[in-house]
């Protein structure tokens, strides 16, 4: 990792308190940021990147509170077998670049007005038998909705450990995502995954 960049849980001096992404148990998100350019995941007045429910209204997508920080959690328990199951809004469960409504929203909201490149992966935990996923990726332009003109820019396989990064986020444009969890090959019904987010702005050196 470039010495740029700090996981911004060794550097809450510098850039504030995080809020996390869960999927099932024990799952957090991680956000590095540019030094000189920090960045700050929060649900809180002055929120630079907030990561907020937006969309599909789903009781299984919440901001939560865990030690005294709050959390974007993702219920992936209890999930039916031999199944697609999806939080946003998909014409075909089969296809997650067929989203038309998401399920939750990064925005761009840094105080120093800068495009930001956002990387965003999800990490798999267990193994194989477990359910896999897939994250659908849009942005969306200020004072537009992602439902208007539905674009999935990217996807994100839980079973591949991949990432993409969405490149020149504009001030108060948002990075959108649905999930499709597929629980036809697993041997259990929990879903569990961690959601990494790196961001950095665009024209750094």
């Amino acid at each position: 990792m470039p010495t740029r960049r700090r996981v911004l849980s060794s550097a809450l001096g510098l850039a504030g308190t995080a809020i996390g992404a869960g999927y099932g148990t024990g799952a957090f998100a991680r956000l590095t940021a540019e030094r000189e350019f920090a960045l700050a995941i929060a649900n809180e007045a002055g929120s630079q990147l907030p990561i907020e429910p937006q969309g599909v209204d789903s009781d299984a997508v919440q901001i939560v509170e865990e030690d005294d920080v709050e959390v974007l959690a993702v219920d992936g328990d209890g999930l039916p077998p031999s199944a697609l199951v999806s939080y946003g809004r998909f014409d075909d469960l089969s296809n997650p670049n067929s989203m038309t409504e998401e399920v939750f929203a990064i925005t761009n909201r840094n105080q120093l007005d800068r495009n930001v490149d956002i990387t965003i992966g999800l990490e798999g935990i267990g193994n194989d038998d477990d359910p896999g996923g897939t994250l659908a990726l849009g942005r969306v332009k200020k004072d537009e909705t992602f439902a208007d003109d539905p674009d999935v820019i990217n996807t994100v396989s839980l079973d591949a450990d991949a990432t993409a990064t969405i490149e020149n986020v504009e001030p108060d444009e948002q990075v959108v995502a649905g999930l499709i969890v597929d629980t036809t090959d697993a041997d259990t019904s929990t879903f569990e995954g961690t959601l990494e987010i790196d961001a950095v702005r665009s024209d750094r050196d």
